[in-house]
């Protein structure tokens, strides 16, 4: 059984294409496993590597070419190899994320802490009105609110993990 018609076609062109003189064929194909007592075959996902080798027949005429082929199931391999591709692009897609966090929190907090600091700053200088003092607490306010938020969503130990690695 060929995942597709257009695989089947071209392993079947090459296999018929060997001449003894070339080197060995491998590909990879799935089985259907037959079914038990007169059951319908069941698809399963059964893999075999399948090596063809053109030869001539040592038993006949030195000149007769033959086909020695062997197949070695490969299931557990395929799945295991299947099953750790997936297992990388689970670590990939999470370390990226961290790493986007990581870049985020350092973003936003960087300027926040900066504009926090300028208005407490501001608000002690003896040049500062009551009405700058209002606007300037109004700023700090906002700016902490940011912070918090930030904070809530992007804790600060995702970007000092990300760092140590």
């Amino acid at each position: 059984m060929w995942e597709d018609e257009a695989r089947r076609a071209k392993v079947t062109a090459q296999i018929r294409a060997l001449r003894p003189t070339d080197s060995r064929l491998h590909f990879r194909c799935r089985i259907a496993r037959p079914g038990q007592d007169g059951e319908a075959a069941r698809e399963a996902e059964v893999w075999h590597l399948v090596h063809v080798v053109p030869a001539f027949h040592p038993c006949k005429d030195a000149h007769t070419p033959v086909l020695m082929v062997s197949q070695t199931d490969v299931t557990t391999t395929h799945k295991q190899s299947v099953e750790l591709a997936v297992l990388y692009e689970e670590q990939l897609a999470a370390k990226q994320r961290e790493q986007f966090l990581s870049a985020m929190s350092h973003e936003l907090r960087t300027p926040l802490n900066g504009i926090i600091g300028l208005s407490d700053s501001l608000m002690v200088a003896p040049e500062c009105t009551d009405k700058m003092k209002k606007v300037l607490t109004l700023v700090r306010s906002s700016g902490q609110r940011l912070a918090s938020l930030i904070r809530s969503h992007i804790p600060p130990q995702r970007s000092v993990s990300w760092v140590q690695r």
